[in-house]
């Protein structure tokens, strides 16, 4: 990941570029999903916390699964990572109806229901 410092009105900010050109570059690097366990040659999905590539669908629904199983929190597939997902990747994956879900699963299980 070809990540730039940039300097914004005296603070460091991490520039991670155009979205689509790190997908393209993702992609042409030839990842495997590990969900899938296919190639990733289009709809690549790159999380924030961990950097791991999946296909944005093979992740979708894997984590609708999750959610479905009241799992909470929502951490990486792979089994060896364990790195919680960002919640700004969960809202570019997830529609408003599974964040909704997860968001009640997230609140009772902090309230110890």
């Amino acid at each position: 990941m070809r990540m730039r410092m940039k300097e914004l009105e005296g603070e460091e900010i991490i520039d991670y570029g155009n979205e689509d050109e790190i997908m393209q570059l993702l992609i042409g690097e030839g990842h495997e999903c590990k969900i899938c366990m296919e190639t990733v040659q289009d709809d690549a999905y790159l999380l924030d916390n961990c950097e791991d590539v999946f296909h944005k669908e093979c992740l979708h629904n894997y984590l609708r699964a999750e959610i479905g199983n009241s799992k909470c929190p929502l951490i990486c597939p792979i089994p060896e990572c364990k790195e919680g997902l960002a919640p700004h990747d969960m809202h570019k994956i997830l529609t408003i109806e599974e964040m909704d879900k997860y968001e009640k699963y997230s609140m009772q299980q902090q309230m110890g229901l």
